[in-house]
């Protein structure tokens, strides 16, 4: 991750914003559609910031998507959500090197680490440094 990014994210205050109580793995495998209602399952209960808790859904459910739609994605959340979408990107792209570590970690490399890689590729490349 590039030190400018890190940076933003640790130290504006604007960056981080507010912390508040995450599900911690919001993706389309645990949104259920109940009909009446939607119901987010399997909660990890972490705390920060809000736009971290979207960042998952960047990455899913598979490459050709996440990559193919990723522009509109952002847009769509930041603008229902009322993030910054320079933020919610900073956010996805600090998510991307997360998971990308935590594959690295288990020994393993699936499509996920290397849709995150590249999903942070695309980010980082349409985004000046600061």
């Amino acid at each position: 991750m590039r030190e400018g990014l890190a940076r933003r994210l640790l130290d504006a205050p604007s960056g981080v914003g507010d912390v508040v109580a995450l599900h911690g793995d919001l993706h389309h495998g645990n949104v259920l559609d109940l009909g009446d209602r939607w119901a987010a399952i399997d909660p990890k209960g972490v705390l920060g910031a809000p736009a971290f808790d979207y960042a998952n859904l960047f990455c899913n459910p598979d490459r050709d998507t996440a990559l193919g739609r990723l522009s509109a994605r952002l847009d769509l959340v930041a603008g229902l959500t009322g993030l910054d979408p320079g933020a919610l990107a900073d956010w996805v792209v600090a998510w991307c090197g997360l998971s990308i570590v935590w594959e690295v970690l288990d020994g393993t490399w699936s499509w996920h680490a290397a849709t995150a890689r590249d999903v942070a590729a695309v980010l980082l490349a349409a985004r000046p440094a600061r």
